[in-house]
């Protein structure tokens, strides 16, 4: 699974000609409001992402 994630997050950087990481930080360099938004957002769904996949995608389980 890591490796095809890896895969397609390689195509993806080479369609978009950039990779995350290089946009977040050369936008925040640039104080770009909308590469900060940007920012937030990425990082909110990597907590997201990561919370349901180690809690087993519950929110209220006892």
């Amino acid at each position: 699974m890591a490796g095809l994630g890896g895969i397609a997050l390689g195509a993806g950087a080479a369609i978009a000609g950039s990779c995350v990481v290089g946009t977040i930080m050369s936008g925040v360099a640039l104080m770009s409001a909308g590469n900060v938004i940007f920012l937030v957002t990425v990082v909110l769904a990597n907590w997201a992402t990561t919370w349901f996949y180690l809690m087993g995608g519950g929110l209220f389980d006892s």
